[in-house]
């Protein structure tokens, strides 16, 4: 049986290793940042939250900003599901990445992945209209077009 103090090691320790893959992939000059944390309740009861922060701006947060998700309570798996979506996203090969609709996410978050994932151009990235992506998503990318921007002005 293990205690809380060990579980918590090791969920650290395989966080930290999917969140340093997660930044190798994202323009660091963005500024994003994806957390993970999980909230030990009384007893051996826990409840998971993953946020991202755009800048000092919280632009994505799990399970505040779904509803649904709160309402499933302390036993809800989704940062388990949100865990496996992003591994299922690095796993997939860049070329159909933008293909792949990833049917089992449910709360925008590739979109945010693809918009802040260097390996995608800017081709692809100006062909996207900010009106049909999810606003978390809309924020990376305008940021994304505005540091382009920038680049050439330099």
């Amino acid at each position: 049986m293990c205690r809380t103090s060990q579980l918590t090691e090791w969920f650290d320790m395989r966080w930290s290793h999917l969140q340093k893959l997660i930044y190798n992939i994202w323009k660091s000059e963005l500024g994003l940042q994806i957390h993970c944390n999980a909230y030990s309740l009384s007893g051996s009861a826990s409840v998971g939250r993953y946020w991202i922060t755009l800048g000092k701006e919280i632009i994505w947060d799990v399970p505040k900003d779904f509803p649904e998700e709160r309402e499933k309570g302390t036993y809800n798996l989704c940062c388990s599901e949100i865990s496996e979506l992003i591994r299922t996203y690095l796993d997939t090969p860049l070329d159909e990445i933008k293909t792949n609709n990833f049917s089992n996410d449910r709360w925008g978050l590739i979109d945010i992945f693809k918009m802040a994932d260097r390996r995608i151009g800017m081709r692809y990235l100006k062909q996207i209209k900010a009106e049909n992506i999810p606003d978390p998503a809309a924020k990376v990318l305008r940021e994304r077009l505005k540091l382009k921007d920038q680049q050439e002005v330099v």
